[in-house]
């Protein structure tokens, strides 16, 4: 048995799966089985968030199954299946998909834990808008330009904080 064995004989060196004393090699790289539950219960509400955002906004549009699956030119079986989170889609389905249903590829995916989208925005600006006059929303609009011009700022400052 050389260094690039573990106990049970198999190769760590060439990539192939293996595991040893509660870790996991994997492509020459070890994981405790811990961060691979981990990833696997990100991955799956990832899913999960994808099917039902997708399901939700193909109904918003009145599309079918069957209809937005010729706009994006994948088959309406298919589709079912990713929204009943039986399939995973691939970068290149969601990029299709976001065309095809006229939306960013960020309003397709979960939002746990991200920034509110743009969709979400909109809807709570205008609840808090709705019913002030022009005066008060002279000054929103205002206020919106002056975060607006402060948020490459904030970025950049966030950024620095993560350096240190």
């Amino acid at each position: 048995m050389n260094a690039f064995q573990d106990k049970g004989g198999d190769c760590l060196g060439c990539g192939e799966e293996t595991s040893c004393c509660g870790f996991t090699v994997k492509k020459g790289r070890f994981y405790n089985y811990i961060q691979i539950e981990e990833a696997a219960d990100d991955r799956e509400r990832m899913l999960e968030g994808f099917a039902e955002n997708l399901r939700k906004i193909r109904t918003e549009k009145n599309l079918t199954q069957e209809q937005l699956g010729g706009r994006a030119n994948i088959n309406y079986k298919y589709l079912g299946e990713l929204e009943r989170n039986i399939k995973s889609p691939s970068g290149v389905v969601i990029h299709k998909l976001s065309r095809a249903l006229g939306v960013p590829v960020c309003e397709l995916m979960p939002t746990d834990g991200c920034p509110i989208s743009k969709r979400e925005f909109f809807k709570e600006l205008e609840v808090l808008v709705e019913g002030k006059d022009e005066d008060e929303l002279k000054r929103v609009i205002r206020a919106l330009e002056v975060l607006m011009e402060l948020l490459p700022v904030v970025k950049r400052q966030g950024r620095q904080d993560a350096k240190e």
